[in-house]
């Protein structure tokens, strides 16, 4: 918009600059007043010549002007306005290009977005299956702690890369909205509410303690056992699958 604008302008500039040419009539008008006193000087008096006088004078006149040679100031005024519309115009051929390679690569990256969306919304199912069978061998014996902990953190991966296509997704809406001048309140309030609250990341909210688990770490320090001292001893391994039990 600022760019047409400029060139509007420059366009004016050009007629304003090629009027030089032509002839010029102008009207003018004026008006004026004189008061004359004479009130505490030696000439007034009864029998003085001179009087108080107040006049009035009103003048209304044409001046007509014909530019016949000027040293070439006007054909430089007007070449020089030419060439501002000249660049004005190229400032909007490059604002339109601007406008019109960002609509289209926030298009192309909106729908690669709804691709990616799709995927990683697929992960984060494949994930959280993955988890779910970690966690039932992990209770059975057949997985490890490590297993299951691999797992926790592939499935919030996937979770954010998730929320990470999302956000591309309505950033590339917005830049879209912006290159056309149509980005106004609402869609900035629709925005904030599509993210929703924010989530606390605290301790306390991300992993709250339960009576559960207070009542198992108060029953451990009530029936820990006491230390024993350390007395070295030899065992044979041979034949145990774990060398570091007794």
């Amino acid at each position: 918009m600022q760019a047409r604008l400029s060139q509007d302008l420059a366009r004016e500039q050009i007629r304003q600059a090629q009027d030089g040419h032509l002839p010029k009539l102008n009207l003018t008008a004026s008006t004026g007043i004189s008061d004359t006193s004479y009130n505490g000087s030696g000439t007034h008096g009864p029998g003085s010549q001179y009087d108080d006088s107040n006049m009035g004078q009103n003048k209304v006149g044409l001046n007509f002007s014909l530019p016949l040679y000027q040293g070439g100031m006007v054909n430089s005024q007007v070449k020089q306005a030419q060439y501002n519309f000249v660049g004005a115009s190229e400032q909007l051929e490059s604002a339109h290009r601007s406008v019109v390679q960002t609509v289209r690569s926030s298009f192309n990256n909106i729908n690669a977005s709804i691709s990616s969306i799709n995927a990683y919304k697929q992960a984060v199912v494949s994930a959280q299956s993955s988890l779910d069978a970690m966690e039932a061998g992990y209770s059975v014996g057949t997985r490890t702690i490590v297993d299951v902990l691999d797992a926790t953190t592939t499935l919030y991966e996937a979770k954010q890369q998730l929320a990470n296509a999302r956000y591309t997704y309505l950033i590339n809406q917005l830049n879209i909205k912006y290159a056309l001048g149509t980005l106004n309140e609402q869609d900035l309030l629709a925005l904030n509410s599509t993210l929703g609250k924010p989530i606390p990341t605290s301790p306390e909210s991300v992993a709250p303690e339960t009576p559960e688990q207070d009542a198992a770490v108060d029953n451990f320090n009530g029936n820990a056992p006491a230390a024993q001292p350390v007395s070295a001893h030899t065992t044979s391994t041979r034949g145990n699958g774990n060398p570091f039990r007794h």
